[in-house]
């Protein structure tokens, strides 16, 4: 948000609420703590709080611009989600576990073959012989060497 946007939303939050005192330096002090958020979630999120209240405090204001923002990331990466699912219903894509860090990272899913055509909770389930003493020291060892990498 920019100042000038903020003394818009002042100027909408003082229209609304008539009875709240604004002074001149309303918009200046209240920018300190609402320059980070989108303008247009700020205007939504006075628009909440004045429906349901008489005054809206700066510390209400941002706490209904976090919710305003959380809710409308929520949907875009519903969005995202509905297409890749979409994109895999189509076996362009296959949805597949991510380790966590690309997950917090938001990387993409990388498009896999896919290889059955029936749904995963009708696939036979494959049972793989067990592993020998020298797979899992080969496993442990390669799990320590990327523990050890990602600690520096």
């Amino acid at each position: 948000m920019t100042p000038v946007e903020c003394v818009d939303l002042v100027e909408f939050i003082a229209d609304r609420c008539p009875a709240q005192k604004m002074r001149e330096h309303t918009a200046d002090t209240w920018y300190i703590d609402l320059a980070e958020h989108e303008f247009t979630d700020a205007i939504e999120a006075a628009r909440q709080a004045s429906r349901d209240h008489d005054f809206v405090s700066l510390a209400a204001l941002i706490r209904a611009c976090e919710h305003v923002r959380d809710t409308r990331l929520g949907r875009e990466r519903r969005a995202h989600l509905d297409a890749e699912i979409q994109a895999a219903d189509h076996g362009e894509a296959s949805l597949q576990p991510r380790p966590l860090r690309a997950l917090l990272a938001g990387t993409p899913l990388k498009p896999m073959p896919r290889t059955e055509r029936w749904p995963q909770h009708h696939a036979p389930v494959a049972s793989k012989p067990p592993l020998t003493a020298e797979q899992l020291a080969a496993a442990k060892a390669e799990l320590d060497a990327a523990a050890r990498q990602a600690a520096r």
